[in-house]
């Protein structure tokens, strides 16, 4: 089973994987990609010749369809991440089932949604040519109807079937997927675990209570309570929009937790890593706690308290925004204080820095020794200005939570001096332009999460 970097390597009998993206415009004579099953990166077929996808299965990242030749998905089932298909031939997405990211159905000749089921991120349907919303299940972020009340309509039928509910009592691990407020779990002991639940849009406190297992959760939009609390593994929760305090819990494994909008506090708990957490927005309590392992974390957006702590070494950690207490833990101060100076001395060693960098794609092609783990367009730049001749830079990115809110960087650096601050936005999301092309040409802040 051949794996390929490259596609002038490329072989439709023989190539299974291509590990990276693909730019099949580059490469006239590809017009059917065969036994290909996995593409890791994004696909583009832009003014390409491809016209079959073959036994295609995933796509990891961004799919581009755009003035491409492609007509049907074929045997096609995942996206990772944004879909384009504006301006495409293609009218029905057949096997597709998920779409990871954003959806642009906007002037495409789509009219059958097919299987899909999931939406990740928003959905453009205006000025589209969609007869259905068909096995629609879920739109993770903002829905843009446009001028199609019919869709909207259609849409709302949908969510209302989806059950909603705003007090406990009327909780069904079966049917409740959105709890629309807080959710004080101490009080219904009868409730242990939370199936099929996928959001708490307020404040989720789960101590003294019986939850054992957060099942299908994935976002809490405020803060989350686990003090004396059964929960021993977050499982599929991927964001916390508020603090976390785990103190005295039983919690071991925080799973695919990515982000902590406020403080999380460790002290006391059973947390010996931090696992695929990669931002803390406001301080890090580690003093008298099990953590040894800080992960992926590259950001505490706060005050960082290490004192009396395990942590054995800072790993990934780029960012502390409000000092930190490193008491007698003189070696992590030094690591620290070494990794600083690095940055400082790397920064002034480069006398060509890339300022104008606004996407992980174009990092790539700017840095050469750049490398990633996990998804390097977490962030999205907002705006960004900067003067190569005078060394100066200055950006605003936003980390979008879905239905929740934003987490909003901003960045200054003059010379080797860099300063940062980060905060948590609630109730807004980022919205996107794009070129003819597909591009984005700009991103703003907006409210109102998902249209009327």
């Amino acid at each position: 089973m051949k794996t390929i970097t490259n596609l002038k390597d490329f072989c439709p009998k023989t190539t299974i994987v291509i590990d990276g993206d693909a730019v099949f415009k580059n490469f006239p004579e590809i017009t059917d990609l065969g036994n290909l099953q996995e593409i890791k990166g994004n696909a583009d077929f832009r003014n390409s010749q491809v016209q079959d996808l073959g036994n295609l299965q995933t796509i990891e990242e961004r799919a581009y369809f755009r003035n491409s030749q492609v007509q049907s998905l074929g045997n096609l089932q995942t996206i990772g991440r944004d879909a384009y298909f504006g301006n495409s031939k293609i009218q029905s997405l057949g096997n597709l089932q998920t779409i990871g990211g954003d959806a642009y159905f906007w002037e495409s000749q789509v009219q059958d949604l097919g299987n899909l089921q999931t939406i990740g991120g928003g959905a453009d349907f205006s000025d589209s040519k969609i007869q259905s919303l068909g096995n629609l299940q879920t739109i993770g972020g903002w829905a843009d109807f446009g001028e199609r009340t019919d869709l909207q309509a259609e849409w709302k039928a949908k969510t209302n079937k989806m059950k909603t509910i705003t007090n406990l009592k009327n909780f069904c691990p079966k049917t409740t997927i959105v709890i629309d407020g807080d959710a004080s779990f101490k009080n219904y002991p009868e409730i242990t675990d939370l199936g099929n639940l996928k959001e708490i849009k307020g404040n989720a406190d789960f101590s003294d209570s019986q939850v054992q297992d957060l099942g299908n959760l994935q976002t809490i939009g405020r803060n989350a309570d686990f003090r004396d609390s059964q929960v021993q593994d977050l499982g599929n929760l991927q964001t916390i929009g508020g603090w976390a305090n785990f103190w005295n819990s039983e919690v071991q494994d925080l799973g695919n937790l990515q982000t902590i909008g406020g403080v999380a506090e460790f002290r006391g708990s059973e947390v010996q890593s931090l696992g695929n957490l990669q931002t803390i927005g406001g301080g890090a309590n580690f003093g008298y706690s099990q953590v040894q392992d800080l992960g992926n974390l590259q950001t505490i957006g706060g005050y960082a308290d290490f004192e009396n702590s395990q942590v054995r070494d800072l790993g990934n950690l780029q960012t502390i925004g409000g000092g930190a207490d490193f008491g007698e833990r003189t070696d992590l101060e030094a690591k620290w204080k070494k990794r600083i100076n690095e940055k400082s001395n790397s920064d002034m060693s480069i006398p060509e820095k890339t300022f104008q960098n606004t996407d992980s794609d174009g990092a790539k092609k700017n840095v050469s020794d750049i490398q990633f783990w996990g998804d390097g367009d977490t962030f999205k730049l907002i705006s960004k200005a900067w003067s190569k001749k005078e060394g100066w830079m200055k950006s605003t990115k936003a980390m979008e939570i879905k239905g929740v809110g934003c987490v909003i960087q901003v960045t200054t650096q003059q010379g080797s001096n860099v300063a940062e601050a980060v905060t948590f936005a609630p109730n807004c999301r980022i919205k996107e332009e794009t070129d003819a092309e597909g591009k984005v040409i700009k991103r703003t802040i907006i409210g109102n999460l998902i249209s009327d």
